[in-house]
This record gives C-alpha cells, structure tokens and sequence, in this order.
C-alpha cells in the first residue's frame, strides 16, 4: 500500500467516526423546505481535522492531497447523508485560490483552511449550464455587473469567487457577500441552500481580478472537473449505503414464513444493484487517477463518472 492510500485509509476512518458524531438526520428532514446554512462550530471542525484545506497547495500552508484523497473522503460524506456543502465551500474555491500566486491567494487560503473564512464558487449563467462560454458578467473600473445563477452555499458572510469578462478576457474576482452592490435570492434544496446573485455595481474586494485570462478559465475549469469527480464519488457512497440498507432489511422482512432476501427475483435485484454500485465506484476513481495525472485530458472520464454515479444513485 502507498503513502497515500495509507493517508486515504486513517482518513476516511476517522471521517466516518466524526460524522457518525456529528450528523442529525432528524433535524435535516424538520428543515428540508428551509435553505440549510452551515454550522460554523462543525465547519470548525472539519477544518481542524484538515478537510478544508485538502486541496489547497503545501506552499499555501494546505496538504496539497487533491481529488485522489478529497473524493474518498466525500464518498464517506455521502454514505451518511452528511450536510455541510463541502465541495462547494471547500474542494471548489481551493481550485480557484490554489491557481493563484500572490499574498492575496495565501491569505485566502488560510482563511479557506481555518474555516474562518466561507467562500463559493459563482460562475453558472442562464444561458451556459456548463459555464465554457465567455460570461456576461463584466468587470469594468473594479465594479462588477451581471448575474449568476445557481451559487451553492452563499451565506451573508461569504465570500464569492466570480467568474466574469473584463475587456473580452476571463476573469475570477472576489466579492464580499455583504456587499451594497449584491442581491441574493437564496432557495432550499437537497444538500442546503442555492442562490440567484445580482450584482449591481459591486466593488471588487481586492481592487483587481485575482486571475486573468487563460489562468482564470483553467482555473475554473480544474474547480469544475475536480467537484464532478468529488459529486460523484459522494453519489456512490450514497448508492453503496442505500444499498447495504436494504440488503440489511430484505433479510430481516419476512414473508409467506421466509425473509424476502430469500426470494429469486429480490436477489437477483440485488446483485443487479451491487453490480452497479462497483462500476459506479471504479469509474470515480479511475476519474481521479486520470484528473491526477492528466488534468483537462481527463474529462471524458469525469463526465463519465459524473453519469454512471448519477445513474445509479
């Protein structure tokens, strides 16, 4: 076993001790049509046992892991349904800030790490689901303009990483969630809260775009692939609980004086789904090897991990 399939292990071990800890499946179905905001003593948390700053860069006082380790921690997440968005405050906005080399990005990161600061990623428009089109949100005299959809886990005090244009060439900005040029339209869904953002005139936080031009669409890009992989992963998990739960009951029902487990078509069901769950996991993992080793050259396995997870959770 390498070094870090034994970091994976001891990791994933004691992922599924904490949340085991931490989770309350009661209170998330009371909340369920309530857009769920994060528990910052539990992000603290997260962040002490060094999950937050996974993704981020050694030289940004990170791990420096990536996706190979981050996405079997989210499969853990996913087999206890646990709440806290953190691929969207955490695996995506690292990718963002990671792409960067300033004493900007560094202070960004340790906030990211400490769980001090929230962050998230805005990049979605109505008119480009997959976000590989110039935006149409503008930057112009260190203001921005425009309107994002979608934004997952935007909170009052977050802070947003923006993609937009600034003169016909990609840019990440930054943009305090409080400010007077923000509007925010915030909507409950199944993992916590998603967002509609306008922005009307809204200053910039650091004066300047944090990455322009190739290095912001790459950026966006390496976030977008590496969440995918993450998503899917924490898809599998589920269907993988989802399934041992009902192994576990089709055993115990009893029926006709014998359990249902026992009958030819539940079993054959069963092995059917268990067939599934397995695909469903070599596919995320041959994904994260590929993104690992091969970045942008990788997407025909993230996709396809993406859709096989999807599928069959």
């Amino acid at each position: 076993m390498s070094e870090i399939d034994e970091i994976t292990q001891m990791l994933c071990q004691s992922a599924g001790d904490f949340v085991a800890a931490h989770n309350d499946l009661n209170l998330q179905r009371q909340d369920l049509g309530q857009p769920l905001l994060i528990d910052r003593e539990r992000w603290r948390a997260m962040a002490e046992l060094g999950w937050l700053g996974l993704s981020i860069p050694e030289r940004m006082g990170g791990s420096g892991m990536g996706v190979k380790v981050a996405a079997p921690l989210c499969e853990v997440l996913g087999r206890h349904l646990f709440a806290p968005p953190y691929i969207a405050a955490a695996l995506q906005p690292a990718a963002v800030i990671a792409a960067m080399d300033t004493g900007v990005a560094h202070t960004l990161a340790e906030g990211l790490a400490s769980g001090e600061d929230l962050f998230c990623l805005a990049w979605q428009e109505a008119g480009d689901p997959l976000g590989l089109a110039l935006p149409v949100a503008s930057v112009d005299n260190n203001r921005l303009n425009g309107h994002k959809v979608f934004v997952s886990a935007l909170e009052e005090d977050s802070i947003l990483l923006v993609y937009a244009q600034r003169a016909g060439q990609p840019v990440v900005v930054a943009i305090d969630a409080s400010n007077d040029g923000i509007s925010i339209k915030r909507f409950a869904t199944a993992h916590g809260s998603s967002s509609e953002v306008q922005f009307d005139n809204a200053l910039l936080r650091e004066g300047e775009p944090l990455l322009s031009g190739a290095a912001a669409s790459d950026a966006l890009h390496e976030a977008l692939a590496s969440s995918r992989v993450a998503v899917s992963a924490q898809l599998a998990g589920i269907a993988r609980a989802c399934l041992e739960q009902t192994v576990d009951y089709v055993n115990q029902r009893v029926q006709f004086g014998r359990p249902i487990g026992s009958f030819q078509s539940v079993k054959h069901r069963c092995v059917d789904l268990r067939i599934g769950v397995e695909m469903a996991e070599a596919s995320w993992r041959e994904a994260a090897e590929q993104l690992a080793a091969a970045g942008g050259a990788a997407q025909p396995a993230v996709y396809a991990a993406k859709a096989r997870c999807s599928d069959i959770a």
